[in-house]
């Protein structure tokens, strides 16, 4: 606890230096104000983030303040009743993301899974021994210039959520120096995210390709519980056929190449819901009440 008090400390010293870095910067630059300086404690917020390009551009000068040339925020908001949003901002090389893709390296992140089981921050160097795969996904990354980073990730009562991600060649050593570099990051992710969810809230629901209909989401659902294609179209009254060709369009509608990437990619976007898909049992209570002139009335 003293280590991350002094940490707290640390972290509150350098943004008090930067502000009053930023302050002097202002008053002597006629362009500084093209990005105003990000003040945590406002409650301005539309005059701050009026836009995802805007946010793009703090998050961006907040990454490279801490000498970090990558960044990651992923958003999960909560637009309607059972409608969530996601959003991901992000400036990793496209050579990167589309060779993340190709080589199907989803099934072997750890990142995601440490995402949802976690509320602490977790840097990179934690994940890489997990498994080999996930080792040579991070040495692959690192050809990329994705070399160590660390992640905050934050969690809502609601079921909103959000994830900040630093990249670059390597992290700070020791400990005080790391806390400090997270707890600088979780404050700035909680005003990142208060400002963002206004955003997504208030921007219209964007058409969805990968929208899948709801056969096939039940079938996709069934196959996540264990049942095999024949015995899913017995379940629904349907030729194999017919699910066969539903778990190829689902395939094709959210751009995987395997059934299983399928499953995880409509549960990440919350196209499988168990409660929604699958009928709830209702406990039936029978009450006899007997009637002293029905002789066949149970006792």
């Amino acid at each position: 606890m003293d280590e991350l008090t002094r940490a707290a400390a640390m972290a509150s010293d350098s943004s008090a230096a930067s502000d009053a870095e930023t302050e002097a910067t202002t008053a002597s630059s006629p362009d500084a104000g093209a990005v105003p300086a990000l003040d945590p404690l406002s409650t301005a917020d539309d005059e701050h983030w009026p836009s995802i390009d805007c946010a793009q551009a703090h998050v961006q000068a907040f990454a490279e303040a801490n000498e970090f040339p990558y960044f990651k925020v992923t958003l999960d908001v909560q637009k309607q009743e059972n409608h969530f949003l996601r959003a991901e901002i992000t400036n990793y090389p496209l050579t990167w993301l589309k060779r993340y893709r190709r080589c199907g390296y989803a099934k072997v992140d750890p990142e995601p899974a440490m995402l949802r089981a976690s509320w602490s921050p977790f840097a990179w160097d934690e994940l890489r021994g997990r498994a080999p795969a996930a080792r040579r996904m991070f040495e692959d990354a690192a050809m990329h210039g994705l070399g160590d980073g660390f992640t905050v990730p934050m969690h809502c009562a609601n079921g909103e959520s959000s994830a900040l991600t630093l990249a670059g060649p390597r992290m700070p050593e020791g400990a005080e120096a790391r806390w400090a570099l997270y707890f600088s990051a979780y404050r700035f992710q909680c005003v990142a995210f208060a400002r963002l969810r206004r955003l997504m809230q208030t921007a219209p629901i964007p058409p969805s390709k990968d929208q899948l209909t709801e056969r096939q989401r039940h079938i996709l659902f069934l196959l996540m519980q264990g049942m095999g294609v024949k015995s899913i179209a017995r379940h629904l009254g349907l030729h194999t056929r017919t699910i066969d060709d539903g778990l190829r369009r689902a395939c094709l509608r959210l751009g995987v190449a395997s059934r299983e990437q399928a499953i995880v990619r409509a549960l990440a976007t919350r196209q499988i819901d168990a409660t929604s898909l699958v009928p709830q049992a209702v406990a039936t209570v029978i009450y006899y009440v007997q009637s002293h002139n029905d002789p066949l009335s149970p006792p």
